[in-house]
């Protein structure tokens, strides 16, 4: 069995410590990419994880044949967007809490999951810490 390659989009703490080490203990995945617009951040956890690739615009990233799952960790505002561009393109994808902003972003996430026919939820990082 191949490795599921995961992209993450937000670069910031809670993929230090939360995504990044998850990703890291799961023996059937691997960090394939990690992207932000902030190229500080981008630099210091590529060094620190050492993902298969890097991108500062998160639609790149999901033109990445090896990413197949997207973990969306930027702030709230962006979740539903970002989430609902990886959909659209075939990515199944985790996303941080909150889910989204409003019902009706919820739902629309939810409707192109559905649409797609790929996997979506809410991220729950904390179930690998012991």
């Amino acid at each position: 069995m191949s490795k599921i390659g995961v992209g993450i989009i937000g670069a910031g703490s809670i993929a230090d410590i939360g995504h990044c080490p998850s990703i890291e203990a799961l023996p059937n995945a691997y960090l394939a990419a990690l992207c932000d617009t902030n190229t500080e951040f981008l630099d210091k956890m590529s060094r620190k994880w050492n993902p298969k690739k890097t991108y500062v615009d998160y639609h790149d990233m999901l033109e990445d044949k090896n990413v197949q799952v997207v973990i969306v960790g930027t702030p709230n505002r962006l979740h539903a967007q970002e989430a609902i561009d990886a959909m659209r393109a075939k990515k199944h994808v985790i996303v941080e809490k909150p889910f989204a902003c409003t019902h009706a972003e919820a739902w629309k996430m939810v409707d192109v999951c559905h649409e797609e026919g790929v996997f979506l939820m809410a991220g729950t990082n904390q179930r690998f810490w012991e």
